[in-house]
């Protein structure tokens, strides 16, 4: 994952949130393919912007491709 760069959401439903824990408010659900662009990556969680919203999402959910 390289800042600046794009990845896409690899599970269907998955949130982005406000701060880096599941306990986080939710800012938005997105859909499996959706692209994201990369800010930063902090341990589990990946700081993303979607659709001109910064949050933070869990890497686990993020890949390289949108069908993956």
């Amino acid at each position: 994952l390289v800042a600046g760069g794009t990845i896409y959401v690899r599970r269907g439903g998955s949130v982005l949130r406000e701060t880096e824990k599941t306990s986080g408010k939710t800012l938005r659900k997105l859909a499996k393919g959706a692209a994201v662009t990369v800010i930063a990556v902090d341990g589990g969680w990946t700081q993303v912007k979607a659709d001109g919203i910064t949050g933070w999402m869990r890497t686990s959910v993020l890949g390289p491709d949108p069908g993956k």
